[in-house]
């Protein structure tokens, strides 16, 4: 079979083509950046509260948790914040789904109220894991998102006996743009 020697200068021009084609395109729509930047990156300890006591039962339980955390802002005026967080759902021993809203006192005198969406409760090796996001309402950052992800310490068998009333977090906080 012979070869035709035209084909590779084909080739090469249909390659030229094909990479001219896919510049002009990446150049008419480029790709966005990021579109969300951290404007505060939040980590501390909160104390929870669940009324009545969280068994191994599902039920409605009303969720309180108040902690204070360390920061970090991209403008460097926030250090710390003091959340109040207040909201309830269906828990048991093993997690559940929560609702609630947050209020944020920043060290910087300013305030924030956000809303959170379901937060998700999963159960992990050390204690509960609950992953919630939602938006700052009113007050700095309005109209940003947030990340919340917290890990309750382990509630153990009592929890399943006597039911828990209080637990221990370690938590983080973060607010983004867009």
């Amino acid at each position: 079979m012979r070869r035709n020697p035209n084909t590779a200068r084909i080739a090469v021009a249909l390659s030229a083509v094909t990479l001219s084609t896919v510049a002009l395109t990446v150049a008419a729509f480029p790709i966005p950046a990021s579109a969300s930047t951290t404007l505060v990156n939040c980590q501390g300890t909160d104390t929870v509260t669940y009324t009545p006591a969280i068994t191994d039962t599902p039920r409605r339980l009303r969720v309180s948790m108040r902690g204070d955390y360390r920061c970090q802002s991209r403008a460097g005026d926030i250090t710390g914040v003091r959340l109040a967080i207040d909201g309830g759902g269906v828990f048991d021993c093993d997690g559940g789904r929560f609702r609630g809203t947050i209020v944020a006192d920043w060290d910087n005198g300013q305030q924030s109220t956000m809303s959170g969406g379901s937060a998700v409760n999963l159960r992990g090796d050390h204690g509960t894991v609950v992953s919630g996001q939602g938006r700052v309402d009113d007050g700095l950052f309005a109209g940003s998102r947030i990340e919340r992800v917290v890990v309750v310490g382990y509630q153990g068998p009592g929890c399943a006996k006597a039911g828990a009333s209080t637990a221990s977090a370690v938590a983080t906080l973060r607010v983004t743009s867009g």
